[in-house]
């Protein structure tokens, strides 16, 4: 048997940010810590007050775990940033709600010089003896062995990123300090001190240990704290322990809270005891005999599966989807949840609501088989609207303010309407051109374009066209299939790249504005151009691009759904594993220690690191061709430090 414990976290979104400086907003990102130790950072969202991230994260970490803090940085100039905020959940707050937790909570301010983080390692022995006093009455004598030995992830205290850390020892009015280990947040002391007392040992015998960071020209700073009761001590025996460093007590409990604006955190923490896999034969065979061979709807699995809500519902679908590509069976078991939606759907309009199973599914299917076949569509056409950095925008009132910002500057409003009006008609042929390229990209991708997901677009078409036979309802097998290819993939993925890893940061106020215009236009053409000509006005001058392209869209369509659906489905039972044999595990920005030595940091160079569940890779950046290392070939070895895991490559590949 097996435990695991991992944590869904989303860094939503945040409102009401002070701003640092008058008239200008904000350029902000988020960063994600453990017990205080960074495990994750978002992109840079620019210029704004109400930053959107939507980034979410599925980290495996100790069940021991105590706090999860996320921070809210500014992005400042010559690579500077400065805290405006921080939220703290610690471990209870989190375990209390199982289904999970989705709430805005407000900022607190995150002074460096209070972060407190890591353990440390003491052991001790308490020795009684029985003795003489001068007036010949026996009594007992104590001593405490206590040995400070060594600590772990303490908080980064200094510039370089690392810490001067001593321990100050205090007992019964005795002090004691170790050396200071300089540079380092993993010191090594390996100090034993000896305290004799009088007796009696009661619950008022605490020693206490302080870890401070030592300054040269300023006062040391606090790093954490530990009180050890020694009252339950059995005396001649050595206990071993690390300890977890406390804050310290707040000292002005009155103090008003600042008003530093709010965040919106999803947080779900999931224990797991995963056993051997024959235990897991019946559920298997359960969950294939519920697609292969269905039982009645009342009782179905899928149905039933259906009502399970967490507050990650993607994490379900995310399972299962990769639970069934892996055994083959992932055709029938999206007909199947095709099938059940179909079957309680009497409104149209409501087909493949946003939160159902088989919308979920169908989301998290194409993410899993198709994101190369996005990246290999759309990347070119994402990279050139970033670089080119075009004022893209059809809305007189933000062009107004656009052009009068720029008037003021320069001492005269005259030509303003006019200059507005160019800028139009600039932004319409801009618009149209990157809206042309996008859609001659998808257009012509359907050579490109998985079989197994034109297969399941296939499967789709037909079964909503003999579900809703009505001639009124001719064009839902479209709909049906644009709402997924299109809307939920092509579309979301244009207007958040980063999301879908087509970019590694957000983008600037400009070419977000951009991007969001442009998935207007594909919104409406997804949606087949109803209704495009009632919302906003200052759409209108590109309705003859929404209308024109409908046809076109239809025409792809059904290209994408003409396969040959028999051989497919051979295919995708003879590659059962293949759409997820190249599973990234975690990937980042790592350490590498040089061939040829070299003394401090400069032993080390940086290196993108990528490792999936078929090879260790890594390159100089992520953007590079990764070298890689296959996984049979890599040996992982204890090391002295028990925090620390050595890898040793047995060969090459």
């Amino acid at each position: 048997m097996y435990n695991n414990t991992c944590m869904y976290v989303q860094i939503c979104e945040a409102k009401k940010l002070v701003k640092k400086m008058p008239g200008r907003e904000l350029d902000t990102y988020c960063v994600l810590k453990i017990d205080n130790e960074e495990v994750a950072r978002t992109g840079t969202v620019y210029h704004s007050m109400e930053p959107f991230w939507g980034e979410d994260y599925i980290l495996h970490i100790p069940v021991e775990f105590q706090t999860v803090s996320v921070y809210v940085r500014h992005s400042e100039s010559f690579g500077f940033s400065e805290n405006i905020g921080k939220v703290m959940l610690d471990r209870e707050s989190i375990c209390e709600t199982p289904k999970g937790l989705d709430k805005w909570l407000p900022l607190r301010p995150a002074h460096k010089k209070d972060e407190v983080s890591g353990e440390v390692l003491v052991a001790m022995m308490l020795e009684k003896t029985l003795v003489l006093t001068d007036e010949e009455v026996e009594k007992y004598k104590y001593e405490l062995h206590i040995t400070i030995e060594e600590a772990r992830d303490l908080a980064a205290k200094d510039a370089n990123g690392k810490s001067d850390p001593y321990a100050q020892v205090m007992f019964e009015g005795k002090q004691y300090h170790t050396q200071v280990i300089h540079k380092t947040r993993f010191p090594r002391w390996q100090k034993t001190y000896s305290m004799s007392f009088d007796g009696p040992v009661t619950m008022d015998s605490i020693v206490k240990v302080v870890i401070w960071d030592k300054d040269s020209f300023f006062q040391d700073d606090f790093m954490g704290h530990v009180e050890i009761d020694i009252s339950e001590l059995e005396t001649g025996t050595t206990y071993k322990n690390w300890y977890r460093l406390q804050q310290q007590a707040c000292i002005d409990a009155s103090a008003k809270p600042q008003d530093l604006g709010s965040l919106r955190l999803k947080v779900h923490f999931q224990e797991e005891r995963i056993l051997e896999s024959s235990a897991y034969v019946p559920l298997v065979d359960l969950m294939l005999m519920s697609v292969e061979h269905p039982l009645p709807d009342d009782v179905c699995l899928l149905r039933l599966m259906d009502q399970v809500r967490l507050i990650d519902q993607n994490h379900i679908a995310r399972t299962l989807v990769r639970f069934y590509l892996s055994h083959g069976c992932v055709l029938p078991f999206l007909h199947k949840l095709t099938t059940n939606e179909l079957q309680h759907t009497a409104d149209p309009a409501t087909l493949f609501r946003r939160g159902s199973l088989a919308a979920k599914c169908y989301d998290q299917f194409m993410k899993v088989v198709a994101t190369p076949y996005l990246h290999t569509t759309l990347k070119s056409c994402i990279d050139l609207i970033f670089e080119e950095k075009r004022l893209c925008e059809l809305d007189p009132n933000n062009m107004t303010s656009h052009h009068r910002s720029k008037s003021i500057l320069s001492s005269s409003h005259s030509g303003s309407l006019t200059n507005v009006t160019k800028s139009i008609h600039s932004s319409i042929a801009t618009l149209t051109r990157y809206v042309d390229m996008i859609l001659n990209a998808i257009f012509n991708s359907v050579s490109q374009c998985p079989s197994v997901l034109r297969v399941v677009l296939r499967q789709l078409w037909i079964s909503t066209e003999a579900h809703f036979k009505q001639p009124e309802h001719y064009e839902l097998p479209y709909v049906a299939v644009t709402s997924f290819i299109f809307l939920r993939f092509f579309v979301p993925a244009i207007l958040s790249p980063k999301l879908f890893a087509l970019r590694d940061n957000h983008a600037d106020h400009r070419t977000e504005r951009t991007l969001k215009l442009i998935a207007k236009v594909l919104q409406a053409i997804g949606n087949l151009a109803k209704d495009f000509d009632q919302k906003e006005e200052y759409m209108l001058p590109v309705c003859h691009l929404v209308q024109g392209n409908v046809d076109r869209l239809k025409q792809f369509v059904q290209q994408l759904v003409q396969v040959d659906q028999k051989e497919v489905i051979a295919e995708t039972r003879r590659k059962s594993g293949e759409y997820i044999k190249h599973l990234t595990l975690i990937e980042g920005y790592l350490l590498k220690r040089r061939n040829k030595g070299g003394i401090g940091s400069l032993a080390y160079c940086k290196r993108y690191f990528l490792l999936n569940n078929i090879s260790l890779l890594y390159s100089n950046s992520s953007d590079d061709i990764k070298t890689g290392v296959s996984l049979s070939f890599i040996r992982a070895h204890t090391h002295s430090n028990s925090h620390i895991m050595t890898i040793k490559i047995i060969s090459s590949m």
